[in-house]
């Protein structure tokens, strides 16, 4: 029996060391796994923190250039607003020269207008008056034309329509401006806004 007993406990001791042994690699495969988890926790929490920056810092990018694009509307737009108010102080003093000058520039729109000096003229109902009381009558006689003041006003600030035959020319200071405005206004605003 002692025979027995000795393979027994062969046995049970090899049992034993195969068991502990199991148990050893299984708690190596488990550290292993833990220290793999760790890393990649480690590697994705890294990864994470990259790309938040690189987020963060495209956000920052896009509202810096929301802003610039926001700060050049706005100084576009005072610029304009600028150009706008000159022109507008251009019109208030077309509408207010003295008397003489007046008609200076009107013989010098009409002798330019490329007219036969027939037509009729169309003038703001507020400029009827000075046209009825001689201004026309200056105007022909500087000009040798024969115009005729028509039946109709517009609703202009000043100047005047040349009509003949259904055709109107519009020498308007509104359309005046209008027209040399779009020929000078980069120029205006290179002089004003120089930089």
């Amino acid at each position: 029996m002692e025979g027995m007993e000795r393979i027994r406990e062969s046995i049970l001791a090899e049992a034993k060391a195969q068991a502990e042994s199991i148990v050893k690699e299984a708690e190596d495969k488990v550290k292993e796994m833990e220290e793999q988890a760790e890393k990649r926790a480690g590697e994705n929490t890294q990864n994470r923190l990259t790309r938040a920056e690189v987020e963060a810092e495209e956000a920052q990018k896009r509202m810096l250039s929301m802003a610039e694009l926001d700060l050049k509307k706005q100084s576009l737009e005072v610029k304009q607003s600028l150009i706008d108010k000159a022109f507008d102080k251009a019109l208030g003093r077309l509408k207010n020269l003295p008397e003489e000058r007046y008609i200076d520039m009107m013989v010098s729109f009409l002798g330019s207008a490329g007219i036969t000096g027939k037509e009729e003229l169309i003038v703001p109902q507020k400029d009827r008056e000075r046209f009825e009381k001689g201004l026309l009558k200056k105007i022909n006689g500087e000009l040798g034309f024969e115009l005729k003041l028509s039946g109709e006003t517009r609703n202009m600030q000043g100047g005047f329509i040349v009509k003949s035959n259904g055709v109107e020319i519009n020498n308007s200071f509104e359309t005046l401006l209008r027209m040399e405005r779009e020929k000078i206004e980069t120029g205006i605003a290179e002089i004003l806004f120089q930089q």
